[in-house]
């Protein structure tokens, strides 16, 4: 199986989705769920207390593959601004993932994506990533004010964050094409040049959801594919966050096995199931019908945390939790 799915730790394995493991690996459903269960409880047999097993084999690492796991997947992992908010999330945004942020409209999404862009400037010892900013805007224009005050806040608690006006490109994207373009060839070369460590894609729903008819979702799963493996690559190659903004969509199955916010009806992430398989950390964030700056932040999925969720509150310093 490693050698058919090109697979070079333990990690590597651990943090692929389902759909591409199973792609990769040429084995059936039931034969990737034998194998992830026997995997995890390899790594897990003296660490009982771990989240996970991916983080039972981070910290178990030792000798040459300790190395091995610092040299292809640093583990850097960048503050939110909040540190009950990187609790739940098992330290924070980590570099080398995909995290998405699904929520209903207004629920704070774009705060948080703008929160974690300012954050991103900030040194490493401070939880940021010391490194530049690609924002890409599809359903309206960037906000610059409202970054900036956020900038402001951080620069009145800890001094100037030096140079984050040259260090923050911002592109909005009209078409899925025209995502594809800047993700293949104008974002490598950026990222190459100015040690640009967080992508923010605010949203991807808005393209795939708007350019597709019914008869053309397959081909819509395709291009979602392209568009994650290319995320994936990136994230990789550079040692950076990528954080995706998604919209959010009724449930009707009521047994589905989403986890129901904690306000309002049940809804889940857009995009379907293609997408789903498509993303490592899966951030949900609603609002409560009677109360205007009170928010549940969830964590639906993760391969370095457990599902749990957190109150929150949305105000002039971002989204913090409020327990």
């Amino acid at each position: 199986v490693q050698s058919r799915a090109q697979l070079g730790t333990v990690e590597e394995l651990l943090l692929q989705s389902h759909e591409v493991l199973r792609c990769k690996a040429n084995l059936s459903n039931e034969e990737l769920s034998h194998l992830l269960e026997a995997v995890s409880a390899q790594v897990l047999v003296d660490r009982p207390c771990a989240a996970t097993a991916l983080v039972s084999f981070s910290q178990a690492a030792t000798g040459d593959s300790a190395a091995h796991l610092r040299r292809d997947a640093p583990h850097r992992f960048m503050s939110t601004g909040c540190p009950i908010l990187d609790g739940v999330l098992g330290g924070g945004v980590r570099t080398g993932m995909i995290t998405e942020i699904a929520g209903e409209a207004g629920a704070g999404k774009t705060q948080l994506g703008l929160q974690l862009g300012v954050q991103a400037h900030l040194p490493l010892q401070e939880g940021g990533l010391d490194g530049g900013v690609v924002y890409l805007c599809t359903e309206g224009p960037f906000s610059i004010d409202r970054f900036t005050q956020l900038a402001d806040l951080i620069e009145e608690q800890r001094g100037p964050l030096h140079s984050w006006h040259e260090h923050t490109w911002v592109r909005h994207i009209r078409t899925v094409e025209e995502l594809h373009g800047v993700l293949n060839h104008r974002l490598p070369v950026l990222m190459r040049r100015n040690t640009v460590k967080l992508v923010v894609i605010d949203s991807i729903a808005a393209l795939f959801r708007t350019d597709f008819e019914n008869k053309e979702m397959f081909h819509r799963s395709e291009l979602l594919w392209d568009v994650a493996r290319q995320l994936k690559y990136l994230a990789s190659e550079h040692h950076a966050a990528i954080v995706v903004i998604n919209q959010a969509t009724d449930i009707f199955d009521q047994e589905s096995p989403q986890l129901s916010p904690r306000y309002g009806p049940a809804k889940k992430a857009a995009l379907g199931l293609s997408w789903s398989t498509c993303v490592n950390v899966r951030i949900f964030l609603s609002k409560s019908p009677t109360t205007e700056a009170a928010r549940q932040f969830w964590l639906l999925f993760s391969p370095i945390a457990p599902s749990t969720s957190a109150p929150c509150s949305l105000s002039a310093r971002g989204l913090h939790a409020t327990m």
